[in-house]
């Protein structure tokens, strides 16, 4: 017999809302942050369901959690699923995929129940990755109602590969009033946000850093081997937003020139929540390191949030300067405004809601985030896409 790990708050409940996705749902990086803001009254009305714990459970979210049993076939995973939700009643179902179990999951309470079916695409496993079968993700993508992604990049390339609309669907972070111009004198210091993913990035980080005016310091991040790299514990997002204006500018890794595309698929097409935090919470010049295509690097060009350059210490050294030039800051602070209007206002649990139950958001104002030109031309134009990881074939 299948045994359920079945963890936090037993509670049967009319109806709930289940929610689908990798690991824990809580604080320690980007997916969970964003998941809790989409249900901010969890604990009444949301079963959790995960397919592994890499927190030795930490989560606080849902009043029911389920983590799939490994090693499942897909009916067995339908089973277990029913078997597990039996005595609720299912309202809506959203999942977050990054595995297949995911996936077979929410189908199963979806062709059980007929309850809409939101499909949000934060992590790709599919177009640059073979984690999630095209068979699969088809399926996923026809039986969902709502279909979202992160980046409109992300949007563009799962319209290319498989031909049916998805809306895009960025981290958000409500804002309060505008923080106040950042004035920081020139002193070049530094903040690093974002992930540095592999061993690779953080070689490429170590040889930028080391002939850099400005990042070779210990207040930038904890000695790391002899680069002066000085790596802190994350913060709270407060916290973090009241040390920005004694910061110039902040930096965000991407792949190196000829890495090994490990964490491709992650990295690529993702709109990175420290941005949104940046954005939100004060105006620092962003300076995004290595792949001039990734999502985030043309977010921060199309939008005038910064700019982009090579792991290299003079060109770090020039994109400095470039964010010192007074009329490129004027430019920037309107540029700023304007971002955190679109990522700062909007409530994303009522969006995402009242998007499922029409099948379609009703606010189109995070469209308005879309960077061009497209990387992905629409099937009409370019064609039938070969299958599997095809975005850097």
């Amino acid at each position: 017999m299948i045994r359920a790990d079945v963890t936090g708050p037993e509670a049967a409940f009319p109806t709930v809302d289940v929610v689908l996705c990798r690991s824990e749902v809580n604080n320690r990086y980007g997916t969970g942050i964003l998941i809790k803001r989409m249900f901010p009254g969890h604990r009444a009305n949301v079963v959790s369901i995960r397919s592994t714990s890499i927190w030795n459970g930490e989560q606080e979210f849902g009043i029911r959690q389920l983590v799939i049993p490994q090693g499942l076939r897909r009916s067995q995973i339908y089973g277990w699923t029913l078997a597990h939700t039996g005595d609720l009643t299912i309202g809506r179902v959203y999942c977050v995929p990054y595995r297949g179990e995911e996936i077979v999951a929410a189908l199963a309470l979806t062709d059980a129940h007929r309850a809409p079916f939101c499909l949000y695409v934060m992590d790709d496993q599919n177009v640059a990755s073979n984690g999630i079968s095209d068979e699969l993700m088809a399926e996923a993508i026809g039986k969902a109602r709502l279909r979202l992604a992160i980046s409109s990049d992300r949007r563009d390339a799962y319209h290319a590969k498989y031909g049916r609309r998805f809306w895009v669907a960025p981290p958000t972070m409500l804002a309060g009033a505008d923080p106040p111009p950042n004035h920081a004198s020139p002193s070049g210091r530094g903040i690093l946000i974002g992930n540095i993913s592999t061993p690779e990035w953080m070689d490429a980080l170590i040889q930028a850093m080391g002939g850099s005016q400005f990042w070779h310091r210990r207040e930038s991040i904890e000695a790391l081997l002899g680069a002066h790299i000085r790596l802190c514990d994350p913060l709270p997002e407060p916290v973090l937003a009241t040390r920005l204006p004694g910061y110039e500018v902040a930096l965000i890794p991407t792949m190196p020139p000829r890495g090994s595309y490990a964490n491709f698929a992650v990295s690529s097409l993702s709109f990175p929540s420290r941005l949104t935090f940046l954005v939100v919470s004060g105006d620092l010049p962003v300076i995004v390191l290595g792949d001039e295509d990734s999502c985030v690097a043309r977010l921060v060009r199309h939008f005038g949030l910064g700019f982009t350059c090579p792991y290299d210490s003079t060109a770090l050294d020039n994109a400095l300067a470039a964010t010192r030039d007074p009329a490129w800051r004027q430019a920037h602070r309107a540029a700023v405004t304007h971002v955190r209007r679109v990522l700062g206002s909007t409530d994303i649990a009522s969006w995402v809601r009242d998007a499922l139950d029409q099948g379609a958001p009703a606010d189109l104002i995070f469209e308005s985030l879309d960077v061009q030109p497209s990387r992905f031309p629409p099937l009409s134009v370019r064609g039938s896409p070969s299958l599997g990881p095809w975005l850097h074939e």
